[in-house]
C-alpha cells in the first residue's frame, strides 16, 4: 500500500538522521578524549621540562583550561568565572592578575592556551644555569609541550565547528512533518484490520518512532542539548583537574590548587638542568 511504501521511506529518514546526530555526539566525545590525553601529556612533562615556578603557573592553566572550554561550549561565554557553576573548582588556579585577563574575552580557553605558550617563550621557561647544551637536552620535551598546547588549539576548534554547525533545521523539520502526518493517517491503516486492537497497535508504532526522533534530537547537540553535558565535559574537566594536581605532588611536591611561592622560588633559585628539585629533597 502507498502508507507502506511511504513507511520505508520514513524508515530511511529516522536511520540518516540518528547516524547524523550520533555522528556529531561521538566526535565530540572522541575531541574531549584527545583534550584529557593531551592535557595529562602537559602534565607529564612540564614538571621536567620547565623550571619549579614556569612549571607550576604552566600547570594551573593546563588545570584551567578544561572548564574554561567547558564554559565556553555549554553557551556561557560571557559569564564571568565567578559566576559560573564552576567557579569553586577552577578560581583557585587563577590570579588577580590572570582572572582580570580571562574575563575580558569571550573565548575563554584560547585565552589559557595563549597564557600557556607566553609560559613557554618566557625567560622565567629557562633554568637559571641554561646554556645553549642544556636547551638542546630539553628542547626535545619543550617541543611535546608545544606541540600538546598547539592540539588543544586544534581540538577547542573541531568542539566549536559541532557546536556552531548543527544539523539542518529543514531537514529535521520536514522529517517531523513527515513522522506526524504518518502517524496521524496510520489509524485509516490498521483499524480496518485489528478493530479495537489497532489502539495499542497504533501507540506502540508512533512510540518507537518518535522516542528515535527525539533520541537523534537530543544528541545531536552533544554540548548544549538536553538533558545537559551530554559528553560529560564536567566529569573531562574533573579528572584532568585531579590527575595533574597528582601529578605535580607526585614530581615536585607542589600543590597546583595552593602553591607556596616561597618554596617555589628557592627551588627556582637551585634549579639545574635535568635535577630532581622537589620540595621533598
Amino acid at each position: 500500500t502507498g502508507h507502506s511504501l511511504s513507511g520505508a521511506a520514513l524508515s530511511l529518514l529516522l536511520v540518516f538522521r540518528t547516524n547524523s546526530a550520533y555522528d556529531r555526539f561521538w566526535e565530540a566525545r572522541k575531541k574531549l578524549g584527545s583534550v584529557v590525553d593531551n592535557c595529562r601529556g602537559l602534565a607529564r612533562i612540564a614538571p621536567t621540562a620547565l623550571p619549579p615556578y614556569a612549571a607550576t603557573e604552566f600547570g594551573r592553566m593546563t588545570v584551567a583550561f578544561p572548564y574554561m572550554l567547558r564554559q565556553h561550549l555549554t553557551g556561557n561565554g560571557n559569564l564571568k568565572v565567578k559566576d559560573y557553576t564552576d567557579a569553586k573548582d577552577v578560581l583557585p588556579f587563577f590570579n588577580e592578575f590572570q582572572l582580570k585577563e580571562i574575563e575580558s574575552y569571550f573565548s575563554k580557553p584560547f585565552v589559557c592556551l595563549s597564557m600557556m605558550n607566553q609560559i613557554l617563550a618566557s625567560e622565567q621557561a629557562r633554568y637559571p644555569d641554561e646554556r645553549e647544551d642544556g636547551a638542546l637536552k630539553l628542547l626535545p620535551e619543550r617541543e611535546i609541550l608545544q606541540q600538546d598546547v598547539n592540539n588543544l588549539v586544534a581540538q577547542t576548534g573541531a568542539c566549536e565547528r559541532i557546536l556552531g554547525c548543527p544539523v539542518p533545521l529543514s531537514y529535521s523539520r520536514h522529517l517531523s512533518r513527515y513522522l506526524t502526518l504518518w502517524s496521524a493517517t496510520l489509524p485509516f491503516v490498521l483499524v480496518p484490520m485489528l478493530n479495537w486492537w489497532s489502539v495499542p497497535t497504533i501507540a506502540a508504532v508512533c512510540w518507537s518512532l518518535l522516542s528515535i526522533e527525539e533520541i537523534g534530537h537530543m544528541i545531536e547537540e552533544p554540548f548544549a542539548g538536553l538533558p545537559g553535558d551530554q559528553v560529560q565535559t564536567k566529569r573531562v574537566a574533573d579528572v584532568i583537574k585531579r590527575d595533574t594536581v597528582n601529578i605535580y605532588k607526585q614530581q615536585l611536591g607542589i600543590d597546583l590548587e595552593n602553591p607556596d611561592y616561597e618554596n617555589i622560588m628557592q627551588m627556582d633559585a637551585r634549579a639545574v638542568v635535568g635535577e630532581d628539585v622537589s620540595i621533598a629533597t
